[in-house]
C-alpha cells in the first residue's frame, strides 16, 4: 500500500460529507424507525450529511414513504426494482465525497456517521470503513435456527478484524469517487440483489485501496426480515447461485475444495438407481438420504461435542440444513451454466480463511467417513 500511497488521488483523501443512500422496496414501519434514528446521527456529526431514500415501492406505500422524507429532510427518489441499480442511482444522485449504505431495515447508532468520520480522518487514503451490524429486535424459533448459520457472520467482520476484503452492504462506507472509478455495482449478474457487496469491495480492495473496519460504527438490524422460513431458503439458494458468478468473474479466488455433500449425494443417487437396475427393489432411492441425514446428524453430535455454550441446540443441526441449500445453489447454477468444474472450486478470500473453517472441515471430513463406513457395513442386511 506504501508504494501506491504517491498515486492516490486527492480527491480521495478528504471526506467533508456523507451521502447515505438507503434501497428499499415497501418496509414502511423500518424506513420511519431509520430515518429517524439517522436524523439523530446527522445531527452529531459535524460534516455536510444527506440521505437518499431509493424507493420502487407500490404508489400507495411509495407516498407514505416520501411523507416520511420530507419530515425528516431525507431526498426521495424513484428507483427500479433491482437494488444494485438502485445503489447505482443513489452514487450516482450523491453530491458528498463518502457514501454510506444502509439497508432500509437497520437503525443507525447515534455516533455512527461520527465513527466513519473518525476512520477517515485518521486513515485519509482509506478506500472505504465497514461498520458492525448487530441484530435487533423479537426473537423466535426461525432466528433461533438463522444464528447459527453461516449466513450471519460477515455482520460482525468490523468487530473481529482491523480490514477486510469486502463487507455487508448494511452498513459499509466508500469513496465515491472510488465507487465512480471501478464501475460501481454490477448490474449485469443476474437476481436483483445478492453477492454484489462481496464483488463490490473485492474491486475495491483489489485496486490497492484498504477498507478498514470500525467495531464502533453500528447500525441495529432488525430479526424479523431474516426470520421467514421459505424466505430464508429462497435466500440462501440464491446467495448460493450467486457464488458460483462471483467464482467465474473473481476466478483468481479459486480453490481445489474437498467433495461438496452435493456432489457426494449425486453420486449416491446414481449408485441408488444403478442398484435399483440390478434388484428391482425402490428402496434404494432411500439410501443417499439416509446418508445426508446421518452426515447431518454425526456432524451436529461432533459440533456438540467440541462445544461448550448450547452445545446441542437443535438449531445448530436444523442450520446446517440451511447452509446446505446454499450449497445447493452453488452447484446447480455451476450444472445450468455448463461449467460442473467448479463444484470442486470453492472461494479463499485470504490464508486465514483456511485456519478458522479447520475444524468445521474436519467434523464434516469424519461425519462422512463414519456414516458411509456403517453403510457399507449395513449393505448386506439392506438387500
Amino acid at each position: 500500500m506504501t508504494s501506491n500511497m504517491d498515486t492516490i488521488d486527492n480527491r480521495l483523501l478528504c471526506v467533508p460529507g456523507f451521502s447515505i443512500v438507503v434501497p428499499t422496496h415497501g418496509r414502511v414501519m423500518h424506513i420511519e424507525r431509520l430515518l429517524s434514528s439517522l436524523a439523530i446521527a446527522r445531527f452529531r456529526c459535524l460534516v455536510s450529511t444527506e440521505v437518499l431514500i431509493v424507493d420502487s415501492s407500490p404508489t400507495d406505500e411509495a407516498e407514505r414513504i416520501k411523507l416520511l422524507c420530507k419530515k425528516h429532510g431525507a431526498i426521495y427518489v424513484s428507483g427500479p426494482i433491482n437494488v444494485r441499480k438502485k445503489r447505482n442511482t443513489g452514487i450516482q444522485l450523491a453530491s458528498q465525497p463518502a457514501i454510506v449504505f444502509i439497508d432500509s431495515d437497520c437503525e443507525a447508532h447515534a455516533d455512527l456517521l461520527v465513527q466513519y468520520l473518525r476512520s477517515y480522518e485518521e486513515q485519509p487514503y482509506l478506500g472505504g470503513v465497514l461498520g458492525q451490524i448487530v441484530f435487533t429486535g423479537p426473537k423466535n424459533w426461525l432466528w433461533e435456527i438463522v444464528r447459527f448459520t453461516p449466513f450471519v457472520n460477515s455482520f460482525s467482520f468490523a468487530k473481529q478484524w482491523p480490514y477486510a476484503i469486502w463487507g455487508p452492504t448494511a452498513n459499509i462506507s466508500y469513496k465515491r469517487d472510488l465507487l465512480l472509478e471501478i464501475g460501481m455495482f454490477d448490474e449485469n449478474f443476474p437476481f436483483s440483489l445478492g453477492g454484489d457487496d462481496v464483488d463490490l469491495g473485492l474491486r475495491v480492495t483489489k485496486s490497492s485501496h484498504l477498507l478498514r473496519c470500525n467495531p464502533d460504527a453500528i447500525v441495529y438490524h432488525a430479526r424479523d426480515t431474516w426470520t421467514h422460513g421459505v424466505g430464508i431458503l429462497s435466500r440462501a439458494i440464491r446467495w448460493g447461485r450467486m457464488e458460483f458468478h462471483l467464482l467465474n468473474k473473481h476466478q483468481y479466488l479459486q480453490q481445489t475444495d474437498h467433495p461438496k455433500l452435493t456432489v457426494l449425494l449425486c453420486i449416491l443417487i446414481v449408485l441408488a438407481c444403478l442398484l435399483i437396475l440390478i434388484t428391482h427393489r425402490w428402496g434404494w432411492l432411500a439410501l443417499p438420504w439416509i446418508w445426508l441425514g446421518g452426515v447431518w446428524a454425526v456432524e451436529w453430535a461432533l459440533s456438540a461435542l467440541a462445544t461448550e455454550v448450547e452445545s446441542w441446540h437443535p438449531g445448530r443441526l436444523v442450520a446446517q440444513i440451511v447452509a446446505w441449500c446454499y450449497e445447493l445453489g452453488f452447484c446447480y447454477e455451476s450444472i445450468r451454466c455448463g461449467q460442473p468444474r467448479l463444484m470442486l472450486q470453492r472461494p479463499l478470500f485470504h490464508i486465514g480463511q483456511l485456519s478458522g473453517e479447520w475444524p468445521l472441515r474436519v467434523r464434516r471430513l469424519w461425519s462422512i467417513v463414519l456414516v458411509t463406513s456403517t453403510l457399507i457395513l449395513l449393505l448386506p442386511w439392506l438387500k
